[in-house]
């Protein structure tokens, strides 16, 4: 499930990656809050539920993420989603159990970053 909430000022996005339909029980839930001005990030909130044992803030991606403008070619959105990819590991634990693995949930984790943060950027250019 996916829901937006947008006002003048700033933009949010939620989205929960459930593993099976029939099972309330998803593999990763994230919620990114970005503000923004001139092309850069100049608030951002990263949670991450079913990383790690508790509900988390991605500190080091939130880090990462306020150092770069908006990409502005495909090649740079991929430059951003490997460095991406380094910042939430030391950001999230992922275990193994019934609903996914940790490697699966680092994988769509990673995805879902870059996914809302790129939503969050094109819109708020809108």
């Amino acid at each position: 499930s996916k829901e937006n909430v947008s006002d003048y000022y700033n933009m949010a996005d939620i989205f929960i990656s459930a593993s099976r339909k029939e099972t309330f029980c998803n593999a990763v839930a994230e919620a990114v809050y970005m503000e923004k001005e001139a092309g850069r990030i100049t608030a951002l909130t990263i949670a991450i539920g079913s990383a790690g044992p508790t509900a988390l803030r991605a500190f080091h991606t939130e880090e990462l993420l306020r150092t770069w403008k908006r990409p502005d070619s495909e090649e740079k959105w991929q430059s951003l989603h490997e460095e991406i990819a380094i910042a939430l590991s030391e950001d999230i634990s992922p275990i193994d159990d019934i609903r996914a693995t940790g490697s699966y949930r680092k994988t769509v984790a990673d995805n879902l970053v870059l996914q809302l943060v790129r939503e969050l950027w094109e819109a708020c250019e809108k």
